[in-house]
């Protein structure tokens, strides 16, 4: 194995461990908010950075993932198959991640009710979308975690 196929999977363990570790911190801090609804613009606050970390992690392993792919394609270092489920369950994490990015979370954010008024229903509609997209997401996450170790 090369110095830099080595230094490729260290980055793209990295960029695992921000990517899973940024979705699994944003998942407790989501559940946290439901259940003390005073949380909401906070969280709301923190998410921006959060999720900056999660971007960053997925762009990073997709970036690694493709060249240690190219390195090793041919070598035997990893089980095409896995490395195939891996791929697709990428793009659907990336899918989800557009859709929170782009589309729930700024929606959230116009919703969200001033302090001291009740939250919409509309924006009680958005959180769960949002919690169900992210769930849905940190579940991925682990997928890749495991799959990557099984490769």
């Amino acid at each position: 194995m090369s110095l830099e196929f080595s230094i490729l999977q260290l980055l793209h363990i990295v960029f695992t461990a921000w990517g899973l570790g940024g979705a699994t911190v944003a998942a407790v801090l989501m559940l946290k908010a439901k259940k003390d609804q005073s949380m909401g613009q906070a969280l709301l606050k923190v998410m921006a950075p959060i999720s900056k970390l999660i971007w960053l992690g997925l762009i990073g392993l997709i970036i690694t993932g493709i060249a240690i792919s190219a390195l090793g394609s041919g070598k035997g270092y990893f089980d095409a198959t896995t490395l195939l489920a891996k791929h697709v369950i990428v793009i659907l994490l990336l899918i989800f991640g557009l859709n929170i990015s782009l589309r729930l979370l700024p929606r959230l954010k116009a919703l969200a009710p001033k302090a001291g008024e009740k939250p919409s229903h509309k924006f009680l509609q958005v959180s769960k979308t949002l919690a169900l997209n992210s769930t849905l997401s940190l579940f991925l996450w682990y997928v890749i975690t495991a799959l990557s170790a099984a490769l």
